[in-house]
């Protein structure tokens, strides 16, 4: 019983970190191709940021959007 106990004690504290750490993966992402149709990379944005990268997933440049303001 105790051992029941820890368990869903331990499933509760840990399941919103997992439910955080999928947000950034889960964000939209747009694939870029070549004219031959080869994969020249992609970007993926979150929140006010877009992430570059390139066809081997190396990450190339970020983009931020400060909504309009200078």
């Amino acid at each position: 019983m105790k051992l029941l106990i820890t368990a869903i004690a331990l499933i509760v504290v840990a399941a919103p970190a997992f439910a955080q750490s999928t947000t950034q993966r889960d964000a939209p992402t747009v694939r870029f191709y070549t004219p031959d149709g080869k994969s020249a990379g992609t970007a993926s944005t979150y929140g006010n940021q877009t992430k570059f990268y390139d066809a081997k997933g190396n990450l190339t440049g970020t983009a931020t959007n400060n909504s309009g303001r200078k």
